[in-house]
């Protein structure tokens, strides 16, 4: 049985982060001895302010790919008057050794959704929408069939008490027309009219 003897040097990510929060350090050091403020640096650099800061700190999950880093870097010690390219070839050296992306940290948190992950559930949404649309179409149009079918009558007779008699009031003898005074001709005769004569 053979067993593997641990390796002294650390892996090449190990390598290259431990590489890279050193420059990191250095760099902060001189740009505080000159007095520059990061807003300051950033003009200089048009780099932004998060990402000097992150390049100080040495957090590289904060920052693009490695590759962007070393020209970050370069423009960052150039800037202070140092020498940019210097900075630049140490943390190159260490570039060129292999790393799988699974060693990267994720530049995204756990809970965060991608792209694809919104399109897919907004098409699964929209999905749902039309579903749902269509079962309450179709639900209403079967509500209206049974709606247009005759309902049997039911005899109301069943359903209705029979109505009370209603009281009828006294009647009164009815005047023959006949029984008129006669003399009701002879006074309309006599009343004045005083509207003009009709043409």
């Amino acid at each position: 049985m053979l067993f593997r003897r641990p390796s002294a040097t650390p892996p090449p990510i190990e390598q290259w982060q431990q590489r890279f929060q050193s420059t990191g350090l250095l760099l902060r050091e001189h740009r505080e001895s000159l007095g520059l403020s990061l807003e300051e640096l950033a003009r200089l650099t048009r780099i932004q302010r998060r990402q000097l800061w992150a390049i100080e700190e040495g957090r590289s999950e904060s920052l693009p790919e490695r590759v962007y880093i070393q020209g970050m870097v370069r423009r960052y010690a150039d800037a202070l008057g140092l020498d940019g390219q210097q900075y630049a070839d140490e943390l190159r050296a260490l570039i060129a050794l292999p790393i799988s992306r699974s060693d990267r940290p994720s530049d995204q948190p756990l809970g965060r959704l991608r792209t694809w992950q919104w399109y897919l559930l907004y098409l699964l949404f929209v999905l749902l929408a039309i579903n749902g649309l269509s079962w309450l179409m179709r639900r209403a149009a079967l509500q209206g069939v049974n709606l247009q079918q005759p309902i049997p009558a039911l005899p109301v007779e069943e359903f209705l008490p029979p109505p009370a008699p209603a009281p009828r009031p006294p009647q009164q003898q009815a005047q023959p027309l006949d029984a008129a005074p006669a003399n009701l001709t002879e006074q309309l005769r006599q009343i004045p009219t005083t509207s003009a004569p009709v043409q």
